[in-house]
């Protein structure tokens, strides 16, 4: 996989630890990324945990009105319908990508780290190519562990 085909996105530490805690297998976005199905997803978790903590595969893209997405992908998302509603209030399309083949480091990769190979790396708002940081951030020859897929707390 060539670092044109990963990105790498930031979450809240929760949202990170439901996707590597098998609960949470849909990321929700207010906008698409433009990404193909099969894209490597790096995840890193914003502060206080502050590091990269593992990859998905996405399987694809999920596009429909928030009521609709939720009807559909709600149990998977790792909210509460309240938050899902609160975080699409006033958009016209909900998207969800859906994430397969989660793989957690076995040792989370922080943002100290990650500086001392890339000067000005700065987490990504919305999401980032990697362009070649995978590389120097030497992400494949880290140990990692699948994540098995469990039920969800909200339905």
């Amino acid at each position: 996989m060539t670092d044109a085909n990963e990105i790498l996105i930031s979450l809240k530490p929760r949202h990170a630890e439901s996707i590597f805690g098998g609960t949470k297998t849909v990321e929700l976005r207010k906008r698409r990324l433009n990404v193909e199905p099969g894209c490597r997803i790096w995840i890193y978790a914003t502060i206080p945990t502050a590091a990269i903590r593992g990859y998905a595969r996405l399987d694809r893209i999920e596009a429909a009105p928030p009521s609709q997405l939720w009807k559909k992908l709600g149990s998977k998302t790792g909210v509460s319908r309240e938050e899902f509603e609160t975080y699409f209030q006033g958009c016209k399309v909900a998207y969800g990508l859906v994430l397969a083949d989660v793989m957690e480091m076995e040792a989370p990769l922080p943002l100290a780290r990650i500086r001392e190979t890339i000067d000005d790396f700065h987490p990504p708002q919305f999401y980032c190519h990697l362009n070649g940081a995978r590389r120097s951030m030497r992400l494949s020859r880290r140990k990692y562990r699948p994540i098995e897929k469990q039920m969800s707390l909200f339905a």
